[in-house]
């Protein structure tokens, strides 16, 4: 099973995107975030195999700055 962490700051396109992976047998959607600082939080606490970004996300710290 691969764990996939998801942080958009968009909360209906993470509902969506659950609602497309629940249909997948091999992916399990472990956590969620919205900004960037949960992208750290997830990785550091969690170690999904997978985390999706907006790259794009408003705040503090953009997504694209966060992942590095």
């Amino acid at each position: 099973m691969v764990s996939v962490a998801l942080v958009d700051d968009h909360p209906l396109l993470i509902e969506g995107i659950i609602a497309l992976f629940s249909r997948a047998r091999d992916l399990e959607v472990t956590s969620t975030g919205s900004s960037a600082k949960d992208i750290v939080d997830i990785s550091s606490r969690l170690h999904p195999d997978v985390i999706i970004v907006d790259l794009n996300m408003a705040g503090d710290v953009y997504g694209a700055i966060a992942t590095s």
